[in-house]
């Protein structure tokens, strides 16, 4: 997943996931980016109002990645967007 990985090939295409900032205040966001077949990938930043997060992986070709957004320390998801296949 993460996109410097050699050994991949065919099997995966780039995917950019951003995140937005339109709190009003700083916020600190966790992402945790899994797929069907790999190990779970986490990054933890803050955002100030207005400012956006970027980062590059490689989303597999077949079944689905999935990215699950946390605000502040919260348990449950605040956002999730999956990538499935070649959309």
């Amino acid at each position: 997943m993460p996109d410097d990985d050699p050994d991949l090939g065919d099997q995966v295409r780039p995917v950019t996931l951003a995140v937005d900032s339109h709190e009003t205040v700083d916020t600190a966001y966790t992402l945790r980016v899994h797929s069907d077949s790999g190990d779970p990938v986490q990054f933890s930043f803050p955002l100030q109002p207005g400012e956006v997060w970027k980062q590059d992986l490689q989303a597999p070709v077949t079944g689905r990645l999935t990215a699950d957004l946390f605000k502040g320390d919260g348990p449950t998801p605040y956002r999730t967007v999956f990538v499935s296949g070649l959309q």
